[in-house]
């Protein structure tokens, strides 16, 4: 029985592998493209002041990664060596496992998890919810931008006011067919996806406000209220 104690070491130790990967996966390419764009002129010119802001958020991301790798990997060592079988562990360690596949096989979650954590814990987590689309036009940007993106809301609103708790970018890249559906369902719609991590957003409607949100990949579009959630 010792042998689950140190597989178990393993399957964290794992992890904390693939911690590093995403985390590499989901910020490159934003630092990348904010130290890029975020400049006073063309390349090798200046970075604009707000581009400290932008770093700092999408390093802060990166520290939060840090300390579950480094949680991660003790408790992942402390398994592999450890002399006694830690049955606990290993239940617990059983359970966690299971559910993970059951959430990356199926759209059982909404998208509420994501308080909780949009990144790692949920990476290619099937979600199910209602979206909506900003009342007017809003004036914000992602690191990189693509033309296969959209900014939603998890509620109906009013305004422009900043609302980091309930804002996501819907990606579309996977299938561009989708979203013309979207576009066409008047900025209200169920949508089926997959998390990917979090975006940076700079917000200009907002005193360039800088927070970050979820990245769905979008992979089916239903009428609002059909089904789950």
């Amino acid at each position: 029985m010792a042998f689950l104690t140190k597989f178990s070491g393993m399957i964290l130790i794992a992890l904390a592998v693939a911690l590093i990967v995403l985390a590499v996966v989901d910020t490159a390419p934003e630092a990348s493209d904010a130290a890029k764009v975020l400049r006073t002129g063309g390349e090798g010119s200046s970075p604009l002041p707000i581009a400290t802001s932008v770093k700092y958020k999408i390093g802060g991301e990166v520290v939060f990664d840090v300390i579950v790798l480094v949680i991660l990997g003790l408790f992942g060592w402390f398994l592999y060596t450890s002399e006694v079988q830690q049955t606990w562990a290993v239940v617990l360690i059983g359970v966690l496992a299971i559910g993970s596949i059951v959430v990356r096989a199926t759209p059982v979650l909404n998208m509420d998890i994501t308080r909780y954590s949009p990144g790692f814990a949920f990476w290619g987590a099937y979600v199910t919810d209602d979206f909506y689309a900003p009342p007017h036009p809003r004036q914000v940007q992602t690191f990189p931008m693509t033309q296969y993106y959209r900014f939603a809301l998890l509620s109906q609103v009013s305004d422009r006011s900043a609302r980091p708790g309930q804002s996501v970018v819907l990606n579309f890249g996977k299938a561009p067919s989708l979203m013309g559906q979207w576009d066409a369902s008047r900025g209200e719609a169920k949508l089926v996806g997959k998390l990917a991590g979090t975006r940076t957003i700079l917000d200009h409607d907002n005193e360039k406000d800088v927070y970050s949100v979820p990245h769905l990949v979008v992979t089916e579009v239903k009428s609002t209220g059909a089904g789950g959630g």
